[in-house]
């Protein structure tokens, strides 16, 4: 009986934080990172602020053990650079696309996440490491210190990627250039594949 008992407690904290969790996703969404405060997601999980203590240090804490359900989409399609071998122009170019619109889709999601990346470093470091593990394929191909470097250039691209959505989508609130998507294409056939044109 007190394993059951124990089973079912772990089941109610598992429930609860997943709600906290559920809940300051939806909050990050709607008002930004910055913007969102312990109250504002206590209040949306339907819960008390020592019970999120009880769960997470503060909002920043949430945003890490989040940042495994950010994006399924988004991982989805950067892993697919795992496949491309020699891709052309026309590939990558498709593959760009295609991680636009999951931007796009989750805007305002991403806006809170480059937010809290841009501010905290715990969680700039977590999507790298994200990253790197949708990208294990790709990068198996490189060994030592070209493992290294090849780690930093996708880094690198995803960045801009990320930096030029968040201006031109999130502050701007304009559509993508396909000019912009084309130069996009080009910088990461050069960092990922080392091809041009």
């Amino acid at each position: 009986m007190a394993e059951k008992r124990s089973s079912l407690r772990t089941q109610q904290r598992e429930f609860t934080r997943a709600r906290f969790i559920d809940a300051g996703l939806e909050v990050f969404a709607e008002v930004g990172f910055h913007n969102a405060t312990i109250d504002m997601i206590t209040e949306r999980a339907g819960a008390n602020r020592s019970t999120f203590y009880l769960h997470f240090k503060d909002k920043t804490s949430l945003m890490l053990a989040a940042h495994e359900r950010v994006g399924p989409e988004r991982k989805a399609t950067i892993g697919m650079i795992n496949a491309m071998v020699d891709p052309d122009r026309k590939e990558f170019r498709a593959w760009i696309g295609r991680l636009a619109q999951d931007w796009e889709k989750d805007r305002r999601l991403y806006e809170a996440v480059m937010q809290a990346q841009l501010t905290e470093p715990s969680i700039a470091k977590k999507n790298y490491e994200v990253v790197c593990d949708e990208l294990s394929g790709y990068l198996s191909r490189f060994k030592g210190k070209q493992r290294e470097a090849a780690e930093y250039r996708v880094m690198m691209f995803l960045m801009q990627f990320e930096m030029y959505f968040y201006t031109t989508i999130c502050e701007s609130g304009e559509e993508p250039s396909p000019k912009a998507l084309e130069a996009l294409a080009e910088l990461g056939l050069y960092a990922l594949f080392n091809k041009t044109g």
